[in-house]
């Protein structure tokens, strides 16, 4: 539940600096594309929205192999990132 908690709280701080001109860069949720979204009518405006990161990189799966593996990888970027990139 805190980390819920983090992700409201996160998305209240960045949407207060949103006027500001001077930026402080502390993890994904101060990025332009993300201040765009919490903006007033944005995306994630509403608390039951929430963004998304992928990743991905192939790799062959044996090292004569033909065939790659693409494995994704999805982060919710609203919980806190000692549990966001938790092994």
């Amino acid at each position: 539940m805190s980390d819920i908690k983090y992700g409201i709280n996160e998305r209240q701080r960045v949407q207060s600096l949103l006027e500001r001109p001077q930026r402080e860069w502390f993890d994904i949720m101060d990025g332009d594309l993300y201040r765009e979204l919490i903006k007033p009518g944005g995306f994630l405006t509403s608390p039951h929205n929430f963004s998304l990161l992928f990743n991905t990189d192939g790799v062959h799966a044996f090292k004569a192999s033909k065939d790659e593996i693409w494995p994704l990888l999805v982060v919710v970027n609203e919980i806190h990132p000692s549990v966001r990139y938790k092994k």
